[in-house]
């Protein structure tokens, strides 16, 4: 069973308090044997007294205090004992939460910046270095949020200049992410079609009353990677303005990320006499 934070740290303080016993009842026995010792020892002074016949009250008075020594030794040592183990107990329930409390709100806050809700900030009350910390983890949320803006911006900027370049041809083209949603299209390619802007964007070409073939066509060279050559075809089934059927060429280019992989591909269509029917 995987343990929690809280409760690592509650067995760890639990252990050094095991250990702590364990030392205090180490040093009960050694003062258990220091006390055998003294008594022996005042057991020798005794005999000694005897043989220099000292008075017995003196003697007496010296055993007396020895073993209220011995026996004063042992109390503070069970009490030292007993004080260290209510301690370690008390510190096991209080000082958890003192530390995973704050930890959890900042797991908590970076895991709602991660999803993109960047209003969340943290209070951490407590010692200079929790306060610290969690300055420095708001002030990282503030800066993602700038950071987010800013990439927000530029990619709706971007897009507007790529919708203007794509509009200045005069070929039907289209842009696709990796999953085949339409990013972006050319009004040649709406006029193309006989299809309007909010049918196709961010829609996955299945998804639209577009051509299957080119469908099929767009999904393939996206998984395998590939680009389409020049030499694909496809029927245009009549749409609700064209009465005659297409053949039409496929161009494509893909686009890839810093890791190599595909992140949208570009595809240019245009109308083309294939050489069979010609002949």
């Amino acid at each position: 069973m995987k343990l929690t934070l809280q409760g690592r740290i509650q067995l760890t303080l639990l252990g050094a308090g095991v250990l702590v016993a364990f030392i205090g009842v180490m040093a009960f026995h050694y003062l258990n044997d220091l006390s055998a010792d003294l008594q022996r020892l005042l057991a020798g002074e005794i005999a000694a007294a005897h043989a220099t016949v000292q008075p017995r009250a003196a003697v007496a008075d010296r055993q007396a205090e020895a073993r209220r020594v011995a026996s004063r030794a042992q109390q503070h040592m069970v009490l030292v004992m007993g004080v260290t183990l209510l301690a370690m107990v008390i510190l096991a329930v209080l000082a958890p939460p003192r530390v995973v409390v704050p930890l959890r709100r900042i797991v908590s806050a970076l895991r709602q910046a991660r999803e993109g809700r960047f209003d969340t900030e943290i209070s951490l009350s407590g010692t200079a270095e929790l306060s610290a910390i969690g300055e420095a983890v708001n002030s990282l949320i503030r800066e993602a949020k700038l950071f987010d803006a800013l990439k927000t911006d530029r990619i709706q900027l971007e897009m507007r200049k790529l919708d203007g370049l794509a509009n200045l041809l005069d070929r039907p083209v289209f842009v696709s992410d990796a999953e085949g949603r339409v990013l972006q299209a050319s009004n040649a390619f709406y006029s193309l079609f006989d299809i309007a802007s909010n049918e196709v964007l961010g829609q996955r070409l299945a998804e639209t009353r577009l051509p299957a073939e080119l469908a099929e066509l767009v999904s393939g060279s996206l998984a395998r990677e590939e680009r389409l050559a020049r030499e694909t075809f496809f029927a245009l089934a009549p749409g609700r303005q064209t009465t005659l059927e297409k053949t039409l060429q496929i161009s494509s280019a893909l686009v890839r990320d810093h890791r190599k992989q595909v992140a949208c591909g570009i595809f240019v269509l245009e109308e083309r006499v294939r050489a069979d029917r010609e002949e």
